[in-house]
């Protein structure tokens, strides 16, 4: 819907889960990147999100772990 100056329009988000079985070998390019691994049912616990929190569970039912 519009809101404020701009007219009302349509987008879309992309998300992405990165799943792996060694998170202790993934290290972020650098110190200030802002990276953390996290199982799918702690992310899911931490998000306040209700949209956020919606797609996390279903990457949770397709990956069969929650």
């Amino acid at each position: 819907p519009a809101h404020g100056e701009e007219p009302a329009h349509e987008h879309a988000d992309f998300r992405y889960v990165f799943l792996t079985g060694r998170p202790t070998e993934i290290v972020p390019e650098s110190t200030a990147a802002r990276l953390r691994w996290s199982d799918l049912a702690r992310a899911i616990d931490e998000t306040v999100e209700p949209n956020l929190r919606i797609f996390l569970s279903r990457v949770s039912e397709i990956v069969g772990m929650r």
